[in-house]
C-alpha cells in the first residue's frame, strides 16, 4: 500500500486471497470509502510480496518485484492523474527478481532503494 498525499488516501495493489490478484483499490480518507480503480495501460500482472513506493514529483507510484510463477524484477509506474500504468525500462542492470524485500523512496535521489528479500534464499543486497 502507498499513501497518496494529493489524493488524501492510499492505494493497494494486488496480493493473494486463495489466488494471486492484480486489482488496484483506493481508500479515500475523507469519504471513508473504498473504490476499485481501473487504469489503462500495461499493468503489472498478478503477484504477491512486491513493494510499492510513492513518487511525489510524479504524483504516482512504482511497483517492483514480487512473486508470480517465479520471482519478478520488472518495474511499473502508476500515474494518478492519467489513471494509467506504464512498464518502465530503466538503464543499467535491474536487481534480481525477488519478493518480501523492502523499498523506500529517496527524495534527494529522485528514485528509490531496494533492499534484501527472498528468491528461494535470503538476500542481503542493496540497489
Amino acid at each position: 500500500a502507498v499513501w497518496a498525499p494529493g489524493a488524501d488516501g492510499f492505494y493497494v495493489f494486488a496480493g493473494k486471497d486463495r489466488r494471486l490478484m492484480e486489482d488496484l483499490h483506493f481508500y479515500n480518507r475523507k469519504a471513508n470509502q473504498w473504490s476499485e480503480v481501473t487504469p489503462t495501460g500495461t499493468a503489472p500482472g498478478p503477484r504477491e510480496g512486491h513493494t510499492a513506493v510513492w513518487a511525489p514529483e510524479a504524483d504516482g507510484f512504482y511497483v517492483f518485484g514480487g512473486q508470480s510463477g517465479g520471482y519478478r524484477n520488472e518495474l511499473h509506474f502508476y500515474d494518478r492523474q492519467a489513471n494509467q500504468w506504464t512498464e518502465v525500462t530503466p538503464a543499467g542492470t535491474a536487481p534480481a527478481g525477488r519478493m518480501s524485500h523492502a523499498a523506500v523512496w529517496a527524495p534527494g535521489a529522485d528514485g528509490f532503494y531496494v533492499f534484501a528479500g527472498r528468491d528461494g534464499r535470503l538476500m542481503e543486497d542493496l540497489h
